[in-house]
């Protein structure tokens, strides 16, 4: 059996609308979804949600990143906080973007986005 996260991706309008958005500052762009529950199986089930609301926003010397609500929450099953990385420099992973995100970030007005509920495999 497949391991891998279940996330919700973004549709190609949504990613375009975070990056009009949010300019990427660093070469490792990602803006591809909001991890939802890591190193699960492939039939680990995903709530049917279809948008998201970007809620907050952080940056640092690494890595810029977008907090986001699912259903009224920026929760993840595991105690995280959802989130979508935007981009990245070289010295780092896209999952980098926890730590930042950890380190808090600026609320902004909200944006609402179109995602898709998928499994993503490793």
């Amino acid at each position: 059996m497949k391991k891998g996260y279940t996330a919700f991706n973004l549709t190609k309008e949504a990613r375009q609308l975070v990056l009009n958005l949010f300019t990427p500052k660093f070469n490792n762009v990602v803006a591809h979804h909001i991890t939802y529950k890591f190193n699960v199986s492939e039939n680990d089930t995903i709530p049917s949600i279809t948008t998201a609301k970007i809620v907050g926003y952080a940056e640092d010397e690494n890595a810029q990143a977008v907090v986001v609500e699912v259903e009224g929450s920026s929760q993840r099953p595991d105690g995280g906080i959802l989130h979508i990385t935007i981009c990245h420099n070289s010295s780092v992973k896209p999952y980098y973007s926890n730590n930042l995100i950890a380190k808090g970030f600026t609320k902004i007005n909200p944006v609402e986005i179109n995602v898709k509920p998928s499994f993503n495999s490793f």
